[in-house]
This record gives C-alpha cells, structure tokens and sequence, in this order.
C-alpha cells in the first residue's frame, strides 16, 4: 500500500514537471502571429502557422500580431540592428524579421495610406538620403513614397490646367532656365522647376491693343502691334499693355521720346489721330493749378482740349479808400500755340489767374470803391485789353474776355 502510494506521487510529479516543461518549452503560433524570442545574445522570430521548441535559457517571449495592409495601405519598417529601413506594400500580412520595428506616422498609426493619382495630378518625392526627386504623373491607383522619400510639396500636387487663352511661367532651379507653357493642356512640373507666377491671361492684340515687352536676355524693347493672341516667349517679359491713344479735332498731346524732345501730336492731323506710344516714350502730363484761387496745383492734363473754355476765379484786393473786396468772375480762353506754352510754363490756368490779379490789383489800388462799383466793368476790360505785355502771346493763349460777376 505505502509503495502505491508514493508510486503515485512519483507519476504526479513527473506529469506535473512534463506539463509546465510543455507549456515553458512549447509555443503554438496562429498563421496571422509571431513569436519573438529574446535570447541572452540575439533576437529570434518564428512566424506562424508553426509549434515552436523555445530555448530553455532565454530572456523573454512575445506572441504579437502580425500587420494586415489593404490594397491601399503600407508601412515602414526600420531595424534596429542595421538602421535600414524598408516599405511594405499591401494587400499582405507584414511578418516583421528580428530586431525590427513598425514606425508610426505623425498621426502614431503604423499603417498608412497610399496615395492615389487622378489624371490630372502629380506627385513629388525627393530621396532624403540620395537628394533625387522622383516625379510621379496620374493615373495611378497607388503612390507609395519609398523608405527614405517624402513629398516635396506636402502631398500631391494638381497640374496646372491652362486654357486655350492662357500661359504660365516656370523656372527650373536646377538650371535657372525659363520655360512658357501655353493651353490648351495640362501643365506638370518638373523635379526643380517652380510657377514664376499663377497663370496668366494671353493679352489680345488688335486695333486698339499693343503689348510693351523686354527682351531680357538682350535687354531691348519692343511694342507688339501685330495682331494675335500674345504669349511672351521664355526670355520676354510683358512691361505694360497700351491702348491707343485717340485724339479728337479739338484735341493735342505730347509725347516726349527716348531724348527728351517733345513731339507734339494734334488730332486735325490725319496722321496723328490716333497711335500707340512707341517704346522709350512717355505720354507728358502738364500739372495744373485748380480751384477758384488756384490753390491747389494736382489736376493732371495729357489731352489738351484746344478749344475756347470758360475758367472761373476768385481773390482779394483793396480800393484807393483801404476797402478789400473780394473779385469772382471768369475767363473765356483758349490755347492758341501749344509749343509756346509748353516752352514758358507748365501751369498755364496758374499763370493766367497770377496775372490778371496782378493787373486787377493795380488798377483797382487807384480807384475808389464808389468809382469801382460804376467802372468795374471798364477795369476788367482794361486788364487784358490794355495789356501792353506780351505774357499771354508768350504762354500761346489768348484772352477772349474777363468778366467780374
């Protein structure tokens, strides 16, 4: 009986050692896991479906899951013993080997999302190790940047779409070269290339449009008149869009070329009527006084209107007997020699207005005021009638009348 006994405890001991010797050396793995063993020198992995013998003397043990990738998703896997990194692409079921690791993106997700292309899309990826760009065009279902790439411009790009009236420039700064790219079509860029500016209208040229444009490889001007639908070239620049300068019969103007002589322009010239400023020229503003007194110079002239026009004015003066009186009235005037003028002043309204108050200043310095309300006709005839100077022939005006109302 006591020899039962023991036997029996004998066979315990020796299922209970064979069972935790099962469970400490003996691991079953599904076909989506993996084991990893960490030994007292190195790393092991067993993928499954598999029973795995573990080691007797060892550090620890992990059953983890293997990563499942969709078709449109992939992950980066860096190990830790080599520092290489390398890009798994699904659909598959990622089984990683020892020492490495799944890199998390900045959201901390191991599993990211492919990119996909439309077909008017691209995508730009430089190699942060070698520095090439890569240049990937639409259609196309799945962009997976390689290990060591990221986007160059954040994420994909789309192309430029650029009508039938529309060019965009763009440079490549790997060369500095400069390309025009004209629509109808889709414009993708290149790895170094870069939009000089957002896509532009072509300007149309036509009867009433020209297109000022530097050559900026040889420096030169140029006015396009030719009638198109302009699109600068690679080394042209479009300075200024001009319209054509129209001139009625009563109507002149000055253009001054590139040495400084004035050419005058009239519009009862047939030749002269209507044209666009050539290159070097500027289109001569006169800076006129305005307002009753004159006392703001700022109004701007660039057609003259050459017909007789009223001008209306205001000051002050003082009588023999010490009495100011404030004078408004008009002037009935007109431009009657256009170089004249343009030679002795450029304030020809200010000039007028300055020497007639001059006049009416001295003539009424000798009066009375009672002699000034029976006469003050008399004396606005008398400041430009009896003018003996020859200011108003200078400035290429002339007077027609004065009143003072």
């Amino acid at each position: 009986m006591y020899n039962l006994i023991l036997l029996s405890i004998a066979l315990a001991v020796i299922l209970a050692l064979a069972a935790f010797l099962f469970f400490y050396l003996v691991r079953f793995v599904d076909k989506d896991e993996e084991l990893v063993i960490e030994g007292l020198t190195e790393q092991t992995i067993i993928h499954g479906p598999k029973a795995a013998f573990l080691p007797v003397l060892r550090k620890s043990i992990e059953v983890r899951k293997a990563v499942p990738l969709g078709a449109m998703e992939y992950c980066v896997i860096k190990n830790n013993l080599t520092g290489d990194k390398r890009v798994e692409v699904g659909p598959k079921l990622v089984f990683r080997k020892p020492y490495d690791e799944v890199l998390k993106n900045k959201f901390g997700l191991e599993k990211r999302k492919a990119t996909s292309l439309k077909s008017n899309e691209y995508a730009r990826l430089v190699d942060e190790q070698t520095g090439e760009v890569r240049v990937v065009r639409g259609q196309r279902g799945c962009l997976v940047p390689g290990p060591y790439e990221k986007y160059m411009d954040g994420d994909k790009v789309q192309a430029v779409d650029l009508r039938v009236f529309e060019y965009v420039k763009i440079q490549d700064r790997e060369t500095g070269a400069i390309r025009t790219e004209r629509g109808e079509q889709l414009v993708f860029l290149g790895p170094f290339e870069v939009l000089m500016e957002p896509k532009k209208n072509a300007i149309e040229v036509d009867e009433s449009t020209a297109v000022l444009v530097r050559n900026k490889r040889s420096g030169q001007l140029s006015l396009v008149t030719e009638k198109m639908l302009f699109v600068p070239s690679n080394d042209e620049e479009v300075l200024e869009v001009r319209q054509l300068i129209k001139l009625a019969d009563y109507e002149a103007c000055i253009v001054r070329d590139k040495t400084g002589k004035d050419i005058f322009y009239f519009g009862t010239n047939e030749d002269q009527r209507s044209f666009f400023l050539p290159p070097h020229s500027e289109l001569v503003a006169l800076k006129w006084s305005r307002g009753r007194r004159r006392e703001r110079r700022d109004l701007k002239i660039t057609k003259l209107d050459l017909r007789p026009m009223y001008m209306s004015f205001e000051f002050n003066c003082r009588t023999n007997d010490n009495v100011e009186l404030v004078l408004e009235g008009s002037f009935f005037w007109e431009i009657t020699d256009l170089q004249a003028m343009v030679k002795f002043t450029n304030d020809t309204t200010g000039d007028i207005c300055n020497h007639a108050r001059s006049r009416f200043i001295e003539l009424v310095s000798k009066v009375t005021l009672q002699e000034f309300m029976l006469q003050f006709n008399k004396i606005a005839e008398k400041v430009h009638q009896n003018d003996n100077s020859n200011f108003y022939d200078q400035r290429g005006v002339k007077i027609h009348s004065l009143e003072v109302t």
